[in-house]
């Protein structure tokens, strides 16, 4: 039986706009998201500090690929890790924002690339900017879930009782953006919330799990 999750397409409409560049103030607090390191480093063995740089660099390659998810992960890492005090740094940070949220602008999923946003303005406890690009999410894309995630968490949007079906359709949204973690999360909380009765989701949790095991 092919246990591959039924996607849903959805058409987005979105509007021209301008791209905007953020503040120097906003763009220093982006610095302080915290990025998780692999195993132990050892006195004798220091690991290597991350290369911003290297990271644009990638970024830049991947997205002239049309490779437009991984490289806007290279790209957050280049602005994560600026070498600020490089004297062979060849990029800025707006320059590197900017082409962030151009992977997201070129498969029309720009409110995506500002709930990301968000979301890292929220775990670094910065409430202002993490409503702010919550709601920049929603002008372009009003039915964005990351983005209604974070509002709800700061307590700006009610939390809505959600039922196996609202959820297996956000597990979907999850899933379609490769983000395997998240999904099988929200598969597994849509298969309790049935009791078990929604067969595809609890299916598709496991499915979703086998890649995260698989891919990382």
């Amino acid at each position: 039986m092919n246990n591959t999750p039924t996607i849903m397409k959805r058409q987005w409409r979105i509007r021209p706009i301008l791209l905007i560049l953020l503040f120097p103030l906003h763009l220093l607090l982006l610095l302080t998201v915290p990025v998780p390191t692999t195993g132990t480093p050892t006195a004798a063995t220091p690991p290597s500090p991350p290369d911003g740089q290297q990271s644009y660099d990638i970024g830049l390659s991947l997205f002239k690929a049309e490779k437009y998810n991984a490289a806007a992960k290279n790209l957050w890492k280049s602005i994560i890790h600026y070498p600020s005090s490089s004297p062979d740094v060849k990029y800025t940070i707006q320059q590197s924002f900017q082409s962030f949220l151009n992977c997201y602008a070129r498969q029309n999923r720009l409110g995506d690339g500002y709930a990301y946003i968000a979301s890292q303005y929220y775990q670094q406890g910065s409430a202002k900017e993490a409503r702010e690009f919550s709601e920049r999410a929603l002008e372009v894309d009003p039915d964005n879930n990351g983005a209604k995630e974070v509002l709800q968490k700061l307590g700006v949007l009610k939390v809505e009782s959600r039922t196996a079906e609202m959820v297996y359709d956000l597990a979907n949204g999850y899933f379609n953006k490769d983000e395997y973690k998240k999904s099988a999360e929200l598969f597994e909380e849509s298969c309790q919330l049935s009791n078990g009765r929604l067969f595809l989701a609890c299916a598709n949790a496991v499915f979703c799990r086998s890649r995260i095991c698989e891919w990382g």
